[in-house]
Order: C-alpha cells, then structure tokens, then sequence
C-alpha cells in the first residue's frame, strides 16, 4: 500500500520546483517593436528605428535619431534613443538556476556597479527597475521576469541666442520614462 502513494507524492514534490520564478520569455523581443511609432514620434520627432547588433534570440537593439534639418531657436535641434533587449535563459548544465534569477542577479550587479541605489528606482516598470541622468542622457532600466530593457534618450536643443544647450535633465526623463512605460506594455503583450 505504502508504494502506491509514494510515487504519486515524489512526483508532486519534484514538480514543485523548489519556489524559483519560471522563465517567461523564450528569447530576447523586437527591441524596434517595443517603441510604439506615436510614442517614437513625441520623442525623436518620429524618426524610424534602426536595427543596430545583437545575438539572434539572446539581445538585440534599435536606435532612433533625429537632427533638424533648420534649428530654430527654442526648438528642439537633435534626440537620440536607443532601446536595447537582453533574454536570460538557465545556463547550461545549472539547472538549479533559472533564467530569471540570472537576470535579477544580473540586474542588480549592474545597478551596484552604477551606483544607482534605491533613489534611482522606477515602481511599476517590472519586477525592478532604476533610472540615472548622466552625461546629457536618460537611462532607464527595467526587468521583467527573465528579460531586461535597457533606453537611453538624449539630445540637444538651441537656446534663445542659439546656442547649443543639453536636453535638460527633467525633460530627458520625462521622455525616457514615456518610451519605457510604453516598452512594459509591449513587453507584456509578447507573452
């Protein structure tokens, strides 16, 4: 009696994968297709996105840039985005290692390394995300189970004598967090 109960239990047991989070994603989205073309025209005044190099599966980019063809004064004169997107999978032959905690380590090694404590944190983006101004750009990054999403948006504008002035800090994070709200929810569709 005892072995007609014991298998059935075993197997319940190993299926329970001992609380780590499952992976979500089987490889790295569009990083073109999370920008949606209304959101890339308020912020790069409707450039197209370009492709730029990845590892098919793993990571990819896209960038977006926009240079006016006459500055006039008080206007945006330049922007530049750049979205890029990072697939985490289990590595070879650690199965106890899921891809999304290889990402949340990851993740939170880069965050260390740059500096960004809980200041720089951006509720609602994913399971953890961060924000830093730096050299006239926005960065805003943001993981989502075993994926993670990397924006920068920057650019520069003319002054009322015409002079080239940075994007200011606010305006470039404003713009940057509207790209990675919108990129979330793209993200989320592609399930």
């Amino acid at each position: 009696m005892r072995a007609a109960w014991a298998v059935p239990l075993v197997l319940v047991l190993a299926g329970c994968g001992g609380g780590q989070p499952a992976d979500r994603f089987g490889a790295a989205p569009d990083a073109c297709a999370l920008v949606p073309g209304p959101v890339a025209t308020s912020v790069v005044s409707g450039a197209t996105g370009k492709p730029g190099i990845g590892v098919p599966g793993k990571s990819n980019s896209c960038d977006w840039s926009f240079t006016a063809a006459e500055a006039a004064r008080g206007q945006p004169y330049q922007r530049s985005l750049s979205v890029s997107a990072t697939y985490y999978g289990s590595p070879a032959g650690q199965d106890q290692l899921t891809g999304t905690e290889l990402a949340a380590r990851t993740f939170q090694s880069m965050r260390t390394a740059l500096g960004v404590g809980d200041a720089g944190s951006v509720p609602g983006l994913g399971e953890e995300a961060y924000r830093k101004f730096a050299n006239g750009a926005e960065k805003v990054e943001f993981r989502k189970a075993n994926v993670t999403v990397s924006i920068s948006l920057g650019g520069v504008d003319l002054d009322a004598a015409g002079n080239s002035v940075p994007l200011p800090e606010e305006q470039a994070r404003q713009s940057a967090l509207t790209v990675a709200t919108a990129a979330a929810a793209e993200l989320d569709k592609a399930r």
